[in-house]
């Protein structure tokens, strides 16, 4: 199969049927493996990027209790936990147990155009409003915990934005004047945590930015 890569599906025991049918909906030929002694199910496929990037689409949108990695998972944790290379803050609710309170995280390779991120929650927005210099500024810092971010030219001039690096004329993101925007996020994958620049011909042009925690 060329092109492909090695994904793995994990539920409990008591949701692994949900991982059987959105496998066997794509006609994909898994192996299924006890992960722990705990009843953590792993089911272990190889698929192309395109097929795993609908497969992920599925459970984010589907809300299913399944885990959807392109890594094997090191199973080091106590009972019922799955211990892993994720951070609380990537799982769903916010914990580092896989159970079925808690599970439903992505994680897919570069070329699915998925990343791994918690279902969608309730989002703490902040606001504020730059003003664009005619050489690079800052429109927004860096930030690992970024989930979205609007831009809105509030202005009579174009603007440019650079994501994680200068911002230059007629170059990367147009804004056009009076209310041109960008919107950064996860679901349109787009979303970057790296520091946004921003630029205009003349200089000091408001640009409203909200982001989302």
């Amino acid at each position: 199969m060329a092109g492909s890569n090695r994904y793995f599906l994990y539920a409990e025991s008591a949701n692994v049927q949900e991982a059987r049918d959105l496998l066997d909906k794509h006609s994909i030929v898994y192996n299924e493996n006890d992960a722990i002694q705990t009843g953590i199910k792993e089911l272990s496929f190889t698929i192309e990027p395109n097929i795993a990037n609908s497969i992920a689409q599925e459970v984010l949108n589907g809300n299913l209790k399944v885990s959807f990695l392109n890594t094997r998972l090191p199973i080091t944790g106590s009972i019922g936990t799955i211990a892993a290379t994720i951070t609380a803050s990537d799982m769903r609710v916010g914990s580092t147990d896989n159970t079925s309170a808690n599970a439903a995280y992505l994680k897919v390779d570069s070329d699915a155009n998925v990343l791994t991120k918690e279902q969608p929650t309730s989002r703490t927005a902040s606001h504020s409003e730059v003003t664009v210099g005619a050489t690079t500024t800052s429109a927004l810092a860096t930030n690992t915990s970024r989930k979205a971010a609007l831009f809105i030219n509030d202005s009579v001039e174009t603007i440019y934005l650079k994501i994680g690096s200068s911002a230059v004329l007629n170059a990367g993101i147009r804004l056009n004047a009076n209310g041109g925007s960008y919107q950064m996020s996860f679901k349109e994958g787009t979303l970057s945590t790296a520091q946004v620049n921003s630029i205009c011909a003349s200089g000091s042009k408001k640009l409203l930015v909200t982001e989302w925690v």
